[in-house]
């Protein structure tokens, strides 16, 4: 970089400082392929090339890359996300991963369901951990690092009903019309005063989810951890919602020492 040193100031060319900070289009596509993985599961080169409209070497080439530094594995012609991706995911958040996974376990023996945790980025809500009952009627997975919009799901709007004002204005001035994000004032405003959100088919058909937030000392969300289950499969939302409340209070409490 073109550096020039005049007494005590450093004068870097302006032209030279936009080319550094010009998004690379080579990594953002893989980061892109990386997120689709992580969303849709394994996939071939073909239906990534679909997904993306980025041309098949451009693809290939891609893979090839992600594949030689264990970012992803391929198993024939599919492709999904490697070893790499689950070490690297183990360092992230670890505070209240370690601190939810008594939590998750017991909630997914107690109620032969999915427990999931759930933490903000952004206005979406990203799937951090969960444990799922090998003796449920239906197992119900999602991919670790799925994410989908705050306002969707109770996982989100657990999150969404105590998060800073911002981020609630912020996931509001996305939404399609006024009448839509009125009604999701009104809908977390319910959630505060009940302490609870509980979703049906919405992200996925045929499953209903309930969720309370993990609040930190001033009662904002650092995330929300709940059952997901095949709808109408939760016996009782009173019983559930109470024993979701006591186990993310003790999460929080871990996470205050």
């Amino acid at each position: 970089m073109g550096v020039r040193t005049l007494g005590l100031f450093w004068c870097v060319d302006v032209a030279e400082v936009r080319s550094v900070a010009q998004v690379s289009k080579t990594v953002d596509n893989a980061l892109w392929i990386l997120q689709l993985l992580g969303e849709q599961g394994a996939a071939t080169s073909i239906e990534l090339a679909k997904l993306t409209g980025l041309s098949r070497t451009i693809v290939y080439r891609s893979l090839s890359t992600l594949e030689a530094r264990g970012f992803v594995r391929r198993d024939g012609s599919s492709y999904s996300l490697g070893l790499t991706i689950l070490n690297l995911s183990d360092s992230i958040e670890s505070d209240i991963r370690t601190a939810a996974q008594s939590g998750l376990e017991q909630l997914a023996a107690r109620y032969d369901a999915t427990c999931v945790l759930v933490v903000a980025d952004g206005t979406d809500g990203v799937i951090l951990d969960q444990r799922v009952s090998q003796s449920g009627p239906t197992q119900i997975r999602y991919s670790l690092g799925f994410r989908s919009p705050l306002a969707a799901g109770g996982h989100g709007r657990a999150i969404l009903a105590f998060s800073p004002p911002k981020v609630v204005e912020a996931m509001l001035g996305k939404l399609s019309d006024v009448g839509t994000a009125e009604r999701l004032r009104e809908t977390l405003s319910e959630i505060r005063r009940r302490g609870y959100a509980y979703s049906s088919d919405e992200i996925r058909f045929g499953v209903s989810g309930l969720a309370v937030p993990i609040l930190d000392r001033k009662r904002r969300a650092v995330g929300s951890i709940g059952l997901v289950t095949v709808a109408g499969g939760l016996p009782d939302l009173d019983d559930v919602s109470r024993t979701l409340m006591s186990t993310s209070a003790s999460i929080s409490e871990q996470l205050l020492r």
